[in-house]
């Protein structure tokens, strides 16, 4: 019987043996490959749908964040509520889309695409309207992608102390997942490029 539910738990030891590494790994201090300041023109594109009550704060936010040769523009999509009055109050650029047919953030950012086709920026990055980022975290983005390199910022959820733990445990399960271990996955990737290469 011992031997039987030996065998049948040998997997998920395994798969958790395997994640606790990773994690560890994530952890580990790193040597990161460091980007070179850039001044690349960027647009940080934010697809909004009836967001009027956080939109006023992520773009004050946001725009403490931005660098010189970085602007926002908000696409008001299919909106109805006060959407694009606030962005526009917090003095953004901002377009209106109106297509019931065709929903969805996809759509939204192929309307803002062709929108800045005219002048493209050498970046187009994404936030969405109810996120936040930092300057610091801004320009590596920004850096990372000017350099023809596909970038995407770590998503985190903010600690709620007040809610339920259950809440509680899923932030730390999203803290885990979306940090220690894409951390992780970048500290490997950057000691493989260390290692000599053989031609």
């Amino acid at each position: 019987m011992t031997a039987l539910v030996a065998i049948l738990l040998a997997p998920f030891a395994l798969l958790t043996a395997f994640f606790s590494l990773e994690l560890i790994a994530g952890l580990w201090p790193s040597r990161a490959v460091l980007r070179r300041p850039t001044d690349a023109s960027a647009v940080v594109v934010i697809p909004a749908h009836d967001e009027a009550l956080v939109i006023g704060e992520t773009l004050r936010a946001l725009q403490a964040a931005l660098g010189e040769r970085m602007r926002i523009l908000v696409v008001a999509d299919n909106c109805t509520d006060m959407t694009a009055e606030l962005a526009r109050a917090a003095g953004v650029e901002v377009i209106e889309r109106h297509d019931l047919e065709r929903k969805g953030k996809g759509f939204a950012l192929a309307f803002a695409a062709d929108h800045l086709r005219p002048n493209p920026p050498d970046v187009f990055a994404v936030l969405d309207a109810d996120c936040e980022t930092d300057a610091a975290s801004l320009r590596a983005l920004v850096a990372g992608a000017f350099e023809g390199r596909p970038s995407q910022a770590i998503n985190l959820l903010r600690a709620d102390r007040e809610a339920s733990p259950l809440v509680q445990l899923s932030t730390f399960a999203f803290m885990g997942r979306n940090l220690a271990r894409l951390a992780s996955y970048q500290a490997l990737e950057n000691e493989a490029r260390r290692l000599p290469h053989v031609s």
